[in-house]
């Protein structure tokens, strides 16, 4: 994980995807390696079934290895300037989404379903001044934690950068000055 600083910045903290998130699909991983053994060990004595079985077994630990690097690979950085969100699509194939503390717009969290709510995980949305879509931390632990904390760090931003372009100005007054409304569409 290489993660270029500015000058006089430094990392406050480093998210990502909750564990409990990798439960379901190792599950499934299990019980579809478990199950075409248990058939071909108890009704197959031989022939080329087990050179698929091998395969196939492979295939799948393949596959959840994939997920597992693609999980590590994707998280949040929440330096004293800015939030960095790295975005792992494939194992090739990864974006990078930043924004500095006082172009934040708002921070709110949801958690979904009663396995979210047990582990205690959730995503947080944060939308961005004069981005189209929020950058959404997605299944972090702590969501509501995170979310306080975002917006201190944003407030903390806007009272420094005072007398500035976003000074202590509300939310709207800040989409006005960018061009950002409410249905993300420019003014002009």
């Amino acid at each position: 994980m290489k993660i270029a600083l500015k000058e006089f910045e430094n990392i406050r903290a480093i998210y990502r995807q909750s564990m409990y998130t990798l439960i379901h699909p190792v599950i499934v991983a299990f019980l579809v390696v478990v199950l075409p053994t248990y058939a071909v060990f108890r009704y197959v004595s031989g022939g080329n079934l087990w050179k698929f079985l091998l395969i196939w077994i492979i295939l799948v630990i393949s596959y959840i290895g994939k997920l597992i690097i693609i999980w590590r690979l994707n998280y949040y950085v929440v330096t004293n300037q800015r939030l960095l969100h790295y975005f792992q699509k494939g194992l090739f194939d990864q974006s990078v989404t930043e924004t500095p503390h006082e172009r934040i717009l708002n921070v709110s969290y949801k958690t979904e379903g009663i396995i979210s709510r047990f582990f205690g995980y959730g995503n947080v949305e944060v939308q961005i001044v004069g981005l189209m879509e929020p950058i959404i931390l997605q299944n972090i632990d702590t969501p509501m934690e995170i979310k306080d904390y975002l917006w201190e760090l944003h407030q903390r931003a806007v009272e420094k950068m005072s007398g500035s372009v976003y000074g202590k100005a509300d939310a709207s007054h800040v989409q006005e000055q960018v061009g950002y409304t409410k249905f993300n569409k420019s003014k002009f």
